[in-house]
């Protein structure tokens, strides 16, 4: 029998995998394209149903294009509970909007609320 602790953990990578890869604006079937698996399998990982080995964690981080860290740092390893903040659904989708955004239009944006920020606070963030 496995140990809960374990299974918890388990679920809590899962939810970090479906949460950036929302994020990326990309489907189960398009993850699991990208790193060679079914969409179940995708499914099955998110789900923490299936453990992901050390080579498909690395698979599915390049693809989300996020660093390993955030796949494991997030993750409190004695109480599976996700330590990444919660963000609304309108918060993600500005988030996956400015990742499409074209290079020059993300660094005209970050300049501007950097801006705005420091004109507010008079610190800059």
């Amino acid at each position: 029998m496995e140990d809960p602790a374990q299974q918890a953990y388990d679920r809590q990578i899962g939810s970090i995998i479906r949460h950036y890869r929302k994020l990326k604006g990309l489907s189960q079937a398009d993850l699991g394209g990208i790193i060679q698996v079914s969409f179940q399998q995708v499914q099955k990982y998110e789900k923490g149903v299936n453990r992901t080995s050390a080579h498909t964690l690395n698979q599915i981080r390049q693809a989300l294009d996020i660093p390993a860290h955030l796949l494991l740092d997030s993750t409190d390893a004695y109480t599976g509970e996700n330590t990444l903040p919660r963000m609304s659904t309108a918060d993600a989708k500005l988030i996956a909007a400015f990742l499409k955004a074209p290079p020059a239009l993300r660094k005209a944006i970050f300049q501007l609320l950097q801006s705005q920020m420091e004109a507010k606070n008079g610190t800059e963030f």
